[in-house]
């Protein structure tokens, strides 16, 4: 699955998923990168074009236009993305927000919530046919583990509409959710060809955690904090390798960490969380259009 594969990666220009396009590339894959900023994207794919592929060839990139907190957005992008009559061997779903001030997405959404996981369930969810279609294909979708240590799904009050907002717990809520939706993904996808993984990068210094404060990052301990060094190149490594190694082509719905298979929070085990966010979720979709 290297020359003549094709990922479309959320949030590739800049940080982690600027890095997973150009390890990508390196190994011969076509990369649409499916981003909010054009600016800040047209200079990323500039510098992507620039990389030289293990195989010689030219490195093939390209744009859409994404924004994950519009859900028309979501829907133009997934258009325009399948107009291309690209096969897709790979979905990252990469693009996030950290523990931001409480906001709402344009379709009056929790930010983290929306962007995180609804976003990211719609897109997954229009590219679906064309990932059956380009089968073996693989959906990554980059979570954390904060899921394990402060996440908590709460069906009854996905939005924090009932509940005083605290911006680490509806984030980690958010990456509880991704971790859900892959494994139910990939039990949805059994014998159709398509694999979910859910990865952890590591906590990596990027623009990624702008909106925490000093409060905040001294509550999280200093051997989270520590954590850090790890720069965007090997937080990328497990997003990577979750998309391209052949040994995981018999597993899905998987939660992985440094390149190797970790338990999720017991709050992910079992299906019944996993079948009942994806209702919701459903639901929530429903009630936009």
């Amino acid at each position: 699955m290297y020359r003549g594969s094709c990922a479309v990666i959320t949030g590739a220009n800049t940080g982690l998923g600027k890095e997973t396009a150009r390890q990508l590339l390196l190994k011969g894959v076509r990369v649409i990168m499916a981003c909010r900023n054009s600016e800040k994207t047209k200079f990323a794919v500039q510098e992507l074009q620039m990389t030289k592929c293990e195989d010689g060839g030219a490195a093939q990139v390209e744009h859409v236009e994404l924004n994950l907190a519009s859900l028309s957005s979501v829907k133009q992008c997934a258009d325009r993305v399948l107009n291309k009559g690209l096969p897709i061997n790979l979905l990252i779903n990469n693009a996030g927000v950290m523990a931001c001030p409480f906001s709402l997405t344009e379709d009056g959404i929790e930010m983290q919530f929306g962007v995180n996981h609804v976003g990211h369930f719609l897109l997954s969810k229009l590219l679906l046919p064309q990932l059956m279609h380009s089968a073996p294909s693989r959906v990554v979708t980059v979570s954390s583990h904060a899921h394990y240590f402060a996440g908590r799904i709460n069906l009854e009050d996905l939005q924090s509409e009932n509940s005083s907002y605290q911006p680490f717990q509806a984030y980690a809520q958010s990456k509880l959710a991704n971790v859900l939706f892959s494994k139910e993904l990939g039990r949805r996808m059994q014998g159709e060809g398509v694999r979910s993984y859910a990865v952890h990068p590591g906590l990596v210094s990027t623009e990624l955690g702008r909106h925490m404060h000093n409060k905040e990052r001294r509550s999280l301990g200093r051997a989270i904090i520590s954590a850090l060094s790890k720069s965007a190149s090997q937080g990328a490594h497990t997003t990577v390798y979750c998309a391209l190694e052949p040994k995981l082509a018999q597993n899905t719905g998987c939660y992985y960490s440094n390149c190797r298979q970790m338990l999720t929070s017991p709050l992910a085990w079992g299906q019944n969380a996993g079948r009942k966010l994806w209702r919701e979720t459903e639901k929530l979709l429903q009630q936009q259009s």
